[in-house]
């Protein structure tokens, strides 16, 4: 063999080797970089991994139960807004979702058995179900359904399909959401939706 030869494959054995690493540092830069650190302005951590592969984020909190898939792809602070924050219940509203600690750890709120089983974090939501037409949408059937408060939800639909809008500020709904067409109308549809499910 040549010593040019030798020369080339020991060039073309480390540009593998130097490719391999590059590979390697690429994989576990995206892994690093595609996770973060949420702090909320009470101080409550939430840890956001994007998944590029399924184009999902995943919000985790240390020591809890929470786990959570959202569609969104950029999450920062201001996407967790805090309901409610007192010493014996938390409740942020994130992509429509109630995230709460009532003591265990903070967790969701997904359905009727968890508004049944929460009461505090289900008063905290129920008070400002109409806060967004996301949030409302998301949660008004959990309402609906649970034994506790299936005549308040139901109350809340019929006072939509009303238009009776003044009985529904005790329920999260202003005056900005209701000269807010757009808005008002995801609101109304959701209702209508909801009803018809019920």
């Amino acid at each position: 063999m040549s010593e040019m030869t030798k020369i080339k494959k020991c060039i073309i054995f480390t540009l593998i080797i130097l490719a391999f690493f590059m590979l390697i540092a690429f994989v576990i830069g995206r892994f690093i970089f595609n996770k973060h650190t949420i702090k909320t302005k009470y101080g409550d951590t939430f840890t956001v991994e994007y998944d590029d592969f399924k184009s999902k984020s995943i919000i985790t909190s240390p020591d809890s139960k929470l786990y959570y898939t959202s569609s969104m792809d950029t999450i920062k602070n201001e996407d967790f807004i805090d309901l409610e924050y007192s010493s014996s219940i938390k409740v942020y509203k994130f992509d429509g979702v109630a995230i709460f600690d009532d003591g265990e750890g903070f967790e969701l709120l997904t359905n009727e058995k968890d508004v049944d089983s929460h009461p505090k974090a289900a008063k905290v939501v129920l008070k400002n179900i109409l806060s967004d037409s996301w949030f409302f949408q998301r949660n008004i059937k959990d309402f609906v359904n649970s034994r506790t408060y299936c005549e308040q939800g139901k109350k809340i639909l019929e006072l939509i399909n009303s238009e009776d809008y003044n009985k529904l500020s005790d329920y999260g709904l202003t005056e900005l959401t209701i000269n807010d067409y757009q808005e008002l109308n995801r609101i109304k549809q959701a209702a209508k939706e909801a009803v018809k499910q019920d």
